[in-house]
């Protein structure tokens, strides 16, 4: 269950960097964290999947990918990669403000890099070849049926 506001009404306002800091985040993010694309979420619940954080994030912004890590006592800490930075930063600014299932989740800028922008096209014609290529294959065994 999502309780918080939404990205958007947090995206129209003007905000500073976030006031409450999680111990796995720098107090005064600099440059390069602000153009990040990525973020790291904590705190989510071993029982969560990538639909339910891309359902609790999707209002800040077009998602690229969401990487779920392994559940250590009973959290998975995950990544997620925004289309834009500014997805991204109206992320952190909920951070501590979205709950999922329960746990109150903490969400800073990542220290990696976000996955390069043209691998998500990459995947879609990869998946529009297949998808052609595997009804060309239906349309010939129905002919030779």
């Amino acid at each position: 269950d999502i309780n918080a506001a939404s990205c958007k009404s947090v995206s129209q306002e003007q905000h500073s960097a976030p006031e409450s800091v999680a111990p796995h985040k720098e107090k005064s993010p600099t440059l390069a964290a602000k153009s990040s694309r990525s973020v790291f979420v904590g705190n989510v619940p071993a029982g969560a999947d990538e639909r339910g954080l891309r359902n609790t994030f999707r209002e800040c912004g077009p998602i690229q990918r969401v990487k779920l890590l392994p559940a250590v006592k009973g959290i998975r800490p995950a990544f997620i990669d925004f289309r834009e930075a500014k997805a991204a930063e109206d992320a952190v600014k909920l951070d501590g403000k979205f709950a999922l299932n329960g746990n109150a989740l903490q969400v800073g800028y990542s220290m990696r890099k976000a996955a390069p922008l043209s691998s998500r096209r990459s995947q879609d014609a990869r998946k529009r070849r297949r998808e052609k290529r595997d009804d060309a294959r239906g349309v010939l065994a129905l002919k030779e049926g």
